[in-house]
Formats: C-alpha cells, sequence, structure tokens
C-alpha cells in the first residue's frame, strides 16, 4: 500500500497484516482507508456554548453514561511555527552511533529502557501488541463511520500533535489528510513505520513529563490512553499550554470498567477480570477513571465550547445489526489479544502467582470464545 496525495508520493509503508475478526464484513478492515478528504468527513460543532450531544452518534446513550466519552473536543480561547519539540526523531529513525551499534554496554542501556518505558504504562511494545494497535485504529474508525476526528478543525489545519501515537496509524492518515500540515506524533517507544509522509514525523517523548516544544500547535488528539495517564489534571494544563488560541484539542477514550447485562455476566470471570485489573492498575498510580472527569478539568483549565459525543463498543453476540456486529468482533478481537498482557503486572502487583493468573485467564478465555459475555464498554 502507497501513502498518496495529490501532490506527492510516497515510499510504501512496511505495513503489518490485520486479520480481519470471524465474522467482520467491514471493508476497512482488510483495506484500511488512507485518505480522508475533510470536506467529507468534517463535523460541525456548536461554537457557541458548552455541552453534550448525542445527535450525530448511532449508538443509543446509556442511562449512566453521563460521564463517559468517546470523543470529548475542546477549544482554547483566542499563530505561523509548527510545533517542534527538542526530542525530535526523524522519521528514517533514532540516529546511531555506528561504531558502537555493536557495544555491549548500548545494548544494556536499551534493555534499561525498555524497562523504564514497560514500568510506565501497563502494556508492552511487542510486536503482537502492535498489531493490537492496528486492529484498534481499524476499531475506532468502524465505530466513527470512518471519521479521524470530529472537532471542527476547518479545512487546512497547520501543525498536530497526536500523543501516545503508538504504531502512528491515526497520524500518517491525518497527515495524509492535509499534506499541508505538519504532524508531530510522540510516545515512549520508536515502534511507528520507518517510511510516512513527508509532513508527518514522530518522537520519542514521555507526555507525563514536562513538555518540551518550542512552538505551538493547532489541533492536539489523543486516542486509547485511559491506561497511561496518572494526573490528567496535569494533562489538561499541558495541552491547554501547547495549543495555539483558537486551537482544538480531542481527546477519544472508553472507559475500562464494561456495563455488563445479565445475571451470567455479572457473576462471570470476564467481570472478575476487569474489577481486577482496574484495581490493580490503581494501585500502580494509574489513574483509570479520571478520563470521565475530563469535561470539567477542560472547563476549570478555560477550554471553551466543550462537546462531547457517546458510543458503545458492544461485546458478546447480543448486539445486532452489521454495525454493531462487526464491531463486536473487532473488540473480541482486540480484547483477546490484549487480556494476557493487560493483567500480568497488575495481578502480580496485587499479590497472584504466574500459575494462578494463568489458570485465571483460562477462564477468561473460555468465556469470551464461547460468546458467554454479554457487556459493552461505554466510550
Amino acid at each position: 500500500m502507497q501513502h498518496l496525495s495529490s501532490q506527492q508520493s510516497f515510499a510504501p509503508k512496511s505495513e503489518r497484516l490485520v486479520i480481519a475478526p470471524d465474522g467482520c464484513n467491514t471493508r476497512s478492515v482488510t483495506n484500511r482507508p488512507r485518505r480522508f478528504p475533510a470536506s467529507s468527513w468534517l463535523v460541525q460543532m456548536s461554537d457557541s456554548k458548552s455541552g453534550s450531544s448525542d445527535a450525530t452518534s448511532p449508538l443509543p446513550t446509556s442511562p449512566s453514561s453521563s460521564s463517559r466519552q468517546e470523543a470529548a473536543t475542546a477549544i482554547r480561547p483566542g499563530q505561523d511555527d509548527h510545533g517542534e519539540s527538542s526530542k525530535t526523531r526523524e522519521a528514517q529513525g533514532i540516529e546511531q552511533d555506528d561504531d558502537n551499534n555493536d557495544d555491549d554496554d548500548d545494548d544494556d542501556d536499551d534493555d534499561d529502557d525498555d524497562d523504564d518505558d514497560y514500568d510506565k504504562y501497563l502494556l508492552p511494545n511487542d510486536i503482537r501488541e502492535q498489531e493490537r494497535m492496528d486492529l484498534q485504529h481499524l476499531l475506532y474508525l468502524e465505530t466513527a463511520h470512518g471519521k479521524l476526528y470530529f472537532a471542527p478543525i476547518g479545512d487546512h489545519p497547520r501543525s498536530c500533535l497526536d500523543l501516545m501515537t503508538g504504531t502512528g496509524n491515526w497520524a500518517i492518515d491525518f497527515a495524509d489528510a492535509f499534506p499541508g500540515c505538519s504532524v508531530v506524533g510522540t510516545d515512549l517507544s520508536p515502534i511507528q513505520p520507518e517510511y510516512v509522509p513527508v509532513n508527518c514525523r514522530f518522537e520519542v517523548d514521555d507526555a507525563e513529563e514536562e513538555w518540551t516544544f518550542q512552538n505551538k500547535f493547532d489541533f492536539i488528539h489523543t486516542r486509547g490512553s485511559v491506561l497511561c495517564w496518572r494526573n490528567y489534571a496535569r494533562f489538561t494544563n499541558e495541552v491547554y499550554q501547547a495549543l495555539e488560541p483558537g486551537g482544538w484539542f480531542e481527546m477519544q477514550e472508553y472507559n475500562f470498567k464494561p456495563v455488563f447485562l445479565d445475571d451470567y455476566s455479572h457473576r462471570s470471570a470476564t467481570k472478575k477480570y476487569f474489577d481486577l485489573v482496574v484495581g490493580g492498575a490503581q494501585s500502580l498510580g494509574i489513574d483509570v477513571d479520571g478520563f470521565s472527569d475530563m469535561e470539567r478539568l477542560m472547563a476549570e483549565r478555560g477550554f471553551k465550547n466543550i462537546e462531547v459525543k457517546r458510543f458503545k463498543w458492544p461485546l458478546g453476540t447480543w448486539a445486532k445489526g452489521a454495525y454493531y456486529r462487526n464491531l463486536s468482533a473487532m473488540l473480541k478481537q482486540n480484547f483477546s489479544m490484549a487480556l494476557e498482557a493487560l493483567a500480568l503486572r497488575p495481578l502480580a502487583h496485587l499479590g497472584w502467582s504466574a500459575e494462578e493468573i494463568q489458570v485465571f485467564l483460562s477462564e477468561v478465555r473460555k468465556e469470551v470464545r464461547e460468546n458467554k459475555v454479554n457487556a459493552y464498554a461505554e466510550m
């Protein structure tokens, strides 16, 4: 697959194969869209008042979903440099000293860096996790009917920051959509593709540390980072400071504690799994519920025109219609791929032995495989 625009032709990306889940017939899984004309995907939002809306959402709103958000957008009240950081990784990769590539000390340092990254977040950054992130990118797109974003950023954004970019799919697609926009994706790990659009670059950076960007951005985006943040108030402040006056911030997240729909699910191993992982993550200092308070934090920091859109991800066979069945199939595969890696640290921190963890996870896998779970994740 090539990254193409009307003005540029890029070298082919080194693709990882994403297998379509059983029963999922969504076109985007087997032929991932790469270009999103802004005029086709722009969703108009109120620019005169704060509030939440479900008017454009294809999914019903849960009675308890007032604190759940799939896409929270907000504008900083109020413009030629693009955002740049003092920690830059070129698209071709991190510069290395060729004379020292085989040095044992360097290898040890790399191992230490990997350990530090793993200490920061629950999930590893191995190949399986990268494949899962690719699938999750498609899950978000399928949920939003192909939309990369919801904020009314116009047709000519100049600078965009994608936080916790992971494998970089969102940043690459956004750069393809806006060839005139300078797009920066940041993450702790340099796991992004080597070949990217000329207006896109990736940087190794820790978004929980002090931000070092020299210039401001028109649009800041993050997605699927609910298990990454320890201090949402500080994070919100950093975003505000990094935005141009009039710039937009969008955060697409899901509630990590699913809603279970029947008596069996309430006593299932899968529900126990989420309860334990959430408890373990919180004991490790990760604020699993913090994103639900983002609307208030944005308002207190000074953001205007705050808008919240809500969706649901169904897990199980209860959901009806092709749209919901596709989401359910994709979520099932996404969860299955993350199940073990997500649980190891929290359960070990709670005192579980490796053998106890594996026995328990086998019960969860069996329930998910046999479609015994009827639940949904609020977004």
